[in-house]
């Protein structure tokens, strides 16, 4: 469902690469950007510890 709302903007060939994942790699914002800052455009999603999911969508890459 989130490739065809990307549609529009996805200038690639749809492929997902996963930059960071908190669980796996480190809850430090030093971790985060260390891997995903200057990739581009980015999806970030969410879940909550209740479950919810949300996020959102920039074409901006994150700054150093």
């Amino acid at each position: 469902m989130l490739s065809d709302w990307l549609k529009p903007v996805l200038q690639i060939s749809g492929q997902w690469i996963l930059c960071w994942r908190a669980s796996l790699r480190s809850w430090a914002a030093k971790t985060f950007h260390s891997l995903c800052d200057n990739k581009g455009l980015t999806v970030t999603m969410v879940k909550d510890t209740t479950n919810n999911i949300f996020g959102g969508y920039t074409s901006i890459p994150w700054p150093e």
